[in-house]
């Protein structure tokens, strides 16, 4: 596991997940869920590094169907900052699951800025579907990395504090924050953060 999360903080998302879906068979076998719980997590983290949207919501899907009988809180609090943001992500087309209620008290033990959980609750709306998001009538939609990187430009990060924050390198930052610019056709951080606030994008 210690293995695991030394490949995602060294940005080798791809050997990290090779590693947990053997030790999720592992965990699994010897009936250690609080481990599978544990594991599903940091997949569902690596899979988001790599782009695989879908395939990240899949395990935290499965992960918080297996944490939300115990009440486990603590295991989702200790991957911080990018949990809160898959989380948020998942909220923001879990329609009407029945773990939704779990996702929300979730979400709102973290100890980062309320937005992030009142923009991801009013994406769903009351019927249980998920509403048109703004941000749709971008051409090409903003990735759920740039999302972050936006989040934390509007914060007044510097690229040095997202880097450090995302466990990236801060060019890795210029490139995001670059197509970030271009999608929203903007030419600097202010325009960016208005332009993303006028789409819905932002709160």
């Amino acid at each position: 596991m210690a293995q695991a999360r030394v490949f995602i903080a060294q940005n080798r998302p791809n050997e990290a997940i090779g590693l947990l879906s053997h030790l999720e068979e592992t965990a699994r076998s010897a009936g250690r869920m609080g481990r599978v719980i544990e594991i599903l997590l940091l997949q569902a983290l690596a899979l988001r590094e790599i782009g695989d949207s879908e395939h990240a919501i899949l395990a935290l899907t499965k992960s918080l169907a297996l944490a939300e009988p115990g009440g486990y809180v603590r295991v989702f609090l200790d991957e911080g900052r990018p949990m809160q943001l898959l989380l948020a992500q998942w909220l923001a087309h879990a329609g009407a699951s029945p773990l939704r209620e779990y996702a929300i008290h979730l979400l709102s033990q973290f100890d980062a800025e309320p937005h992030v959980v009142t923009a991801a609750v009013e994406k769903v709306s009351p019927t249980g579907d998920p509403s048109a998001s703004s941000g749709q009538a971008l051409v090409e939609p903003l990735s759920q990395r740039e999302l972050e990187v936006l989040h934390l430009i509007a914060l007044g990060r510097t690229n040095q504090e997202i880097a450090r924050q995302l466990i990236v390198a801060p060019g890795t930052v210029k490139a995001h924050t670059a197509s970030i610019y271009r999608k929203l056709d903007v030419a600097n951080r202010t325009e960016a953060v208005r332009r993303a606030r006028d789409l819905g994008i932002l709160p």
